[in-house]
């Protein structure tokens, strides 16, 4: 059974800036804190609990936000929330993890900043892509699973119309027979077109806003840090706890939208409970 913690995977950090203020809805590693089942039977997991994320992306301004995840596996193929959306495994390999995504991209609008919130809206969407993924059980002999992921998605419905490419690596191991942790470090690139729709500012949005004007090119946005801790009370419950940070890169640290109202250190916590059946 091919599983999040089996596939060393924690949190996607970089995500969650941009679904602050609606339904959160993560990759959860601590989901897989479970026995194995037979091969030919349905398992799934559900985790919901309350995070704390930044209003908006380059923001340092929080809000609580609900966490939410979900993941069903059946013969080695799996579907499980990626931000507000899913994603599918269709490779029944243990090493190998390879699907599409769908998933809501939300905007930016009416945020707590006075002089962001004056900016245009930036549109919520639809982002389609794929991800793949490799994993090794085991590499060092501590009983761990080490990863490296790809995940490409475009937004593709008139939001901010761009292009993101995220890489992350992923350690999971665990520490006792019921307590599990699963960390990665990522870093994402994006488009043109995102990095102008989030930090960048024409004259109209200067004239509106009182800031300078600023224009956002591509290139590397962030990177950063999540792990995961999971403590399974029985084969079927597990308590998570959620922790992120990234820091904001290149334009997306230098914009004033960032550099001048905002901080480019994001974080993110939360907790919650899981149930596998």
């Amino acid at each position: 059974m091919k599983t999040l913690v089996d596939r060393g995977r924690s949190p996607a950090v970089g995500r969650w800036q941009s679904v602050a203020g609606a339904a959160l809805l993560l990759p959860i590693a601590a989901t897989a804190a479970a026995q194995p089942t037979d091969g030919d039977a349905v398992s799934a997991s559900v985790t919901a609990g309350v995070g704390i994320a930044p209003d908006y992306e380059g923001s340092d301004d929080y809000q609580i936000v609900p966490l939410v995840a979900a993941r069903a596996e059946w013969r080695g193929l799996s579907l499980e929330t990626n931000g507000i959306g899913l994603q599918a495994d269709l490779v029944p390999l243990p090493q190998l993890s390879l699907g599409p995504i769908v998933r809501y991209a939300p905007g930016r609008d009416d945020v707590d900043d006075a002089l962001v919130d004056r900016l245009a809206e930036v549109d919520s969407g639809v982002e389609v892509g794929g991800h793949i993924g490799l994993s090794q059980r085991d590499p060092l002999g501590a009983g761990g699973v080490a990863s490296l992921d790809l995940e490409i998605v475009a937004e593709v419905a008139d939001g901010h119309g761009g292009m993101t490419a995220e890489v992350s690596a992923g350690w999971a191991v665990p520490l006792t027979g019921d307590l599990r942790l699963a960390t990665s470090v990522s870093g994402t690139w994006a488009s043109d077109e995102y990095m102008e729709s989030f930090f960048g500012i024409d004259a109209a949005g200067a004239a509106a806003s009182g800031l300078r004007t600023f224009q956002a090119d591509s290139g590397i946005k962030d990177v950063g840090f999540g792990a995961t801790l999971s403590y399974a009370f029985t084969e079927s419950f597990s308590a998570v706890g959620i922790f992120g940070y990234t820091r904001l890169l290149g334009d997306a640290a230098d914009s004033p939208v960032t550099d001048d109202r905002g901080s480019p250190d994001q974080l993110f916590g939360g907790l919650g409970l899981s149930y596998r059946f």
